[in-house]
């Protein structure tokens, strides 16, 4: 099943905001966007947002392209015991969380994407929030559950950009800045 109606770039373009949003959620009903796992797309209905406040009162970003989730690295640290072998071992050391990277379709309204683009004042601040990825748990629309994790985060960089031949996308990268990295079993969505 395909959309009714197709758009050039600039016909695309010159829709306000609020008829760009409408297009690219009925545009995202049909194509998936995401790697293939499960026999269908695991990222299809990926969603990301944030809290400043504990208890968590979440926002959820507009118009998600692509997300990177953090995960926790152990260090190596050296457990060679020196004898007769030539061959080191390791054991596994304190872990480091990597950056959460975000991609969202550019949309510079503050009606329809006020989230998007609270990432810009936020990053300015540096202001320590809570990051939430929900990944749907089946490879359908049908989602009812999300496995999701939870964790503090600041913004590191806030990239707009503009290619010539290509869509407005924005690109958000998070920086750990906690003590906890939560992942919680699938359940319904928090936002």
């Amino acid at each position: 099943m395909a959309m009714k109606r197709r758009f050039t770039r600039e016909q695309f373009w010159s829709l306000t905001p609020e008829q760009r949003s409408a297009q690219l959620q009925e545009w995202l009903q049909f194509h998936s966007i995401g790697g293939a796992a499960a026999g269908g797309y695991i990222g299809n209905g990926m969603r990301v947002g944030y809290s400043v406040t504990s208890p968590h009162s979440w926002k959820q970003f507009e118009q998600v392209l692509d997300c990177t989730i953090a995960q926790l690295q152990a260090s190596d640290i050296d457990s060679t015991v020196h004898g007769s072998g030539r061959i080191m071992s390791n054991i596994a050391g304190l872990a480091k969380v990597t950056d959460t990277t975000l991609k969202m379709m550019r949309d510079q309204s503050l009606v329809t994407a006020p989230n998007q683009n609270a990432l810009f004042a936020l990053n300015s601040a540096q202001t320590l929030i809570w990051l939430r990825v929900e990944i749907p748990d089946g490879p359908d629309l049908s989602i009812a559950n999300y496995e999701a994790y939870e964790y503090q985060v600041r913004v590191k960089s806030w990239n707009p950009t503009a290619p010539i031949n290509d869509k407005q996308t924005v690109d958000a990268v998070f920086l750990f800045s906690g003590t906890t990295f939560t992942r919680y079993d699938p359940a319904g969505s928090a936002f």
